[in-house]
């Protein structure tokens, strides 16, 4: 599976932090770029035994049940598999379209990996499936995966969020500095106009690894000054 990841670029600012700079792009990773190699579709008429196994060898937490053109019908989960033999086998649950569950939640490949995580905790589910653009399976994501991105290095986090302040916010040149310390995105320094704060926090918390967004710019041309978030 090929994946393609976007990163941003930013220089460091000796003081600390990191300046914004034009970027040619934002640097918001997709949930694409964590997706494990370690997945495999099964077929409805496949053995609970042997998606047993598929579970089991690969620790994924769901494997999606795929038809003969491709599309998605259900995950089986462990669970899946535990309920339908609670209490001995059962007649009529002997493959994965007889246990799988129905309709799962899917997001697109290009979906903002902190989007993906409120996803899962607002439906409630433990994994999401992910499509391409034509509807095919290109694997799941469970809750485990979304670990991954709060390891990263505070520094391509910082990185990241610089790039994408400042593609909200094109013109704020040098004047606009962002720093990152335990994942907490710290803006300072002077932003001229009044930008959609809202939006420059909501597109920050989805680049992977951060948790938190304290905003602490100066506006001159507003009566107001950037608040804690």
């Amino acid at each position: 599976m090929t994946t393609t990841p976007t990163t941003g670029h930013s220089g460091l600012d000796r003081t600390g932090g990191t300046m914004i700079r034009r970027t040619d792009h934002a640097s918001i990773r997709p949930v694409a770029a964590m997706l494990a190699h370690r997945w495999c579709a099964v077929a409805p008429h496949t053995p609970i035994k042997k998606v047993a196994h598929v579970l089991a060898e690969t620790g994924l937490p769901a494997a999606p049940v795929v038809s003969a053109t491709g599309s998605v019908l259900g995950t089986v989960t462990p669970l899946d598999i535990v309920r339908a033999q609670d209490g001995g086998p059962r007649p009529g649950r002997h493959t994965a379209a007889e246990v799988m569950t129905r309709h799962p939640v899917t997001i697109g490949a290009d979906t903002p990996v902190g989007r993906a995580a409120r996803l899962l905790t607002e439906r409630r589910t433990t994994h999401l499936v992910v499509l391409d653009g034509a509807g095919a399976v290109l694997g799941v994501l469970g809750r485990r995966d979304l670990l991954v991105p709060l390891c990263r290095p505070d520094g391509e986090i910082e990185a990241d969020a610089a790039s994408t302040v400042d593609g909200l916010a094109p013109g704020a040149g040098g004047s606009v500095r962002v720093h990152v310390r335990d994942g907490i995105v710290h803006l300072t320094g002077t932003l001229a106009g009044q930008p959609d704060g809202g939006r420059i926090h909501r597109a920050l918390r989805d680049v992977p690894g951060v948790i938190d967004v304290r905003d602490e710019l100066l506006h001159p041309d507003a009566t107001t000054t950037g608040r804690h978030r």
